[in-house]
């Protein structure tokens, strides 16, 4: 889920002693220079109130680029079906002739990806985008540039960390129970939105769930950092869960115990409201609450703002300038 980083259990100082550097899951030793504070820990001792209009800017840019992009992608590949379906087979049997000579290992991933849908395959991007990510906060020499450039807080060094930080996993656990629940909610997804418009919703639900989290902190006067790719799922979540009430759900460390979708939204919102207004601070309450609220918005009115009407713009803007009829 989307995370608090506890940087606050550091005090400010212009040097860290001993030469450790210390974040959770990681510790790094260096013997020949002692690391400098962070950009976090520097606005600690006097809180100025930084500007809303660029991260606000920000996050209506991202989302109008994912949906303009998602809306040329989907009128190219079904401008002309059967040119794309000649050319999707032939690209498979050149493929699979050359995967027939290779190990079973790479026959066995071949199959796989064969067999997946094409919003699985999004997923799946998805999914090594998180992976990488992780595996680049685990080399020492990267350090500065992951908390500089993939955490998120009022202090960030640019609303860009609204995106992401979205992407962004510092422990195994973290991202293998996002990525889980993730995959888990792709089937009944396939049944309301195209895989174009799937991967604008998870990047836009992903920085408007930023926005959320970046707004209450600013109120209270927080700097606290997080991290995490729960608020793009729980946009996929919430708009799986109010589209189908009725859908069975299973927790997941209580595998035996079911609850209606609808109930379930309702408890998980009621659950991180309460954390926003009593300052709980496990979790990023306020990013799940704004991720949450944007699938939701999605469904009810998205859909048609911006997968019908909006899209419809946009191939014709894109038909003029491409010169096509």
């Amino acid at each position: 889920m989307l995370a608090y980083c506890p940087f606050h259990r550091f005090r400010p100082s212009l040097r860290w002693p001993d030469g450790w550097f210390r974040w959770p899951q990681l510790r790094y030793r260096n013997k020949s220079t002692i690391v400098r504070r962070t950009h976090f820990e520097a606005g600690e001792q006097q809180f100025s109130r930084p500007s809303l209009w660029k991260p606000v800017g920000f996050t209506l840019a991202v989302g109008c680029s994912s949906f303009t992009v998602a809306a040329v992608v989907h009128y190219e590949r079904h401008k002309s079906p059967l040119d794309f379906w000649r050319k999707q087979l032939k690209l498979e049997e050149h493929t699979f002739a050359h995967v027939q000579k290779a190990g079973s290992l790479r026959q066995m991933i071949h199959s796989f990806w064969k067999q997946s849908t094409e919003l699985q395959k999004v997923a799946l991007g998805i999914i090594a985008v998180n992976t990488f990510i992780y595996l680049l906060w685990q080399v020492p020499s990267l350090a500065h540039f992951m908390v500089r450039w993939f955490l998120t807080s009022p202090t960030a060094v640019s609303s860009v960390t609204l995106l992401t930080s979205s992407f962004s996993h510092m422990n195994f656990w973290h991202l293998f129970l996002n990525m889980y629940v993730f995959w888990s909610f792709l089937y009944p997804l396939e049944k309301i939105v195209s895989p174009e418009a799937f991967l604008a919703l998870y990047v836009t639900g992903g920085v408007t769930s930023g926005l959320a989290s970046h707004l209450v902190k600013v109120f209270r006067s927080s700097l606290s950092p997080s991290l995490g790719a729960s608020g793009a799922l729980l946009a996929v979540v919430g708009m799986v869960c109010f589209s189908m009430p009725d859908l069975k759900l299973h927790i997941v460390f209580l595998p035996w115990l079911t609850i209606p979708a609808g109930k379930g939204l309702l408890g998980l919102m009621g659950i991180d409201l309460a954390g926003v207004l009593l300052r709980w601070r496990f979790f990023d309450h306020a990013g799940h609450l704004g991720g949450v609220l944007f699938g939701c918005w999605y469904l009810l009115y998205g859909q048609n703002v911006l997968w019908e009407s909006y899209r419809r713009r946009v191939v014709q803007a894109w038909k003029t300038v491409t010169g096509q009829k």
